[in-house]
């Protein structure tokens, strides 16, 4: 069962699937129509047909992401116990949860019930019972001290994505902050994120999350200037920092560092 604040306004909208109230946001790889329009093909056909007739030919970059065992490598080095409770950020297509359920019992987040049924569904097909939660972890009422371990695979840089301006730098350590307070004792952190300073940037490559070269390594208020030159008034959706920035982001949120990879070719597909 999940533990949440006592008085918070959230739903049970069916055995284990909670939903906060007023809740919104979309996923940023398909867009609402193509996430209805899978769900439906899903409940009449195997998952991975429905992957590939959608994807594999006209989004192969997303195709490969859903289906590429690499995407969960990073799985087999953490120290994960077995029957606990985990916390999936983002969880997507099941990328991580679904593996990470032969461990314990999941609970993946994320923004949309679509989403989050098309996830279901997966998991149906796949005999694995997962837990959902559809809502913001910024602002999900979750209670202290109830997971083992949260995950946050491709999701801690997109935090303050619909946040209209705040301090991206600021909104992660608040994420941070809170992931600390709702893990067990002893409890773990796992984040796969790109680091600023990464070789390929500093070569020229485009920013992943923004596709805009010579960004990354920018300060948070150069990067804004930068993004609204390119894209006039929208906020700079996402930021990634160095590994001395990573190390005290963390710090100041109250963790420990315990083990810090470099992943070849990136953590996105490990290879």
């Amino acid at each position: 069962m999940l533990k949440v604040k006592k008085g918070s306004n959230v739903e049970i909208l069916e055995d284990r699937f909670w939903i906060e109230s007023n809740i919104q946001g979309h996923y940023a790889d398909v867009d609402a129509k193509e996430e209805r329009e899978t769900l439906e093909q899903l409940r009449e056909h195997p998952w991975e047909d429905v992957v590939a007739q959608r994807f594999a030919e006209t989004f192969p970059w997303l195709y490969s992401i859903i289906t590429d065992r690499g995407r969960s490598l990073f799985l087999d080095f953490l120290p994960l116990k077995k029957g606990g409770r985990y916390l999936d950020v983002g969880s997507g297509w099941g990328q991580i949860a679904i593996p990470l359920s032969h461990q314990g019992n999941v609970f993946c987040l994320d923004v949309t019930v679509v989403r989050l049924n098309i996830l279901k569904e997966i998991a149906r097909q796949e005999n694995r019972n997962l837990n959902y939660i559809c809502g913001n972890f910024l602002t999900f009422p979750f209670d202290d001290n109830q997971f083992d371990a949260v995950v946050f695979n491709g999701a801690l840089e997109w935090i303050a994505l619909g946040l209209n301006g705040e301090a991206i730098w600021q909104v992660q350590q608040q994420a941070m902050i809170k992931a600390c307070k709702i893990l067990s004792p002893g409890g773990y952190v796992y984040i796969g994120i790109e680091n600023s300073l990464g070789l390929k940037y500093l070569f020229g490559a485009p920013d992943d999350h923004t596709r805009l070269p010579n960004l990354t390594f920018l300060s948070e208020e150069k990067a804004k200037m930068l993004y609204s030159k390119t894209v006039p008034n929208k906020p700079l959706p996402a930021k990634t920092w160095s590994l001395v920035e990573y190390k005290k982001l963390l710090a100041d949120a109250g963790f420990e560092i315990v083990e810090i990879y470099g992943c070849f070719p990136d953590y996105k597909l490990i290879r």
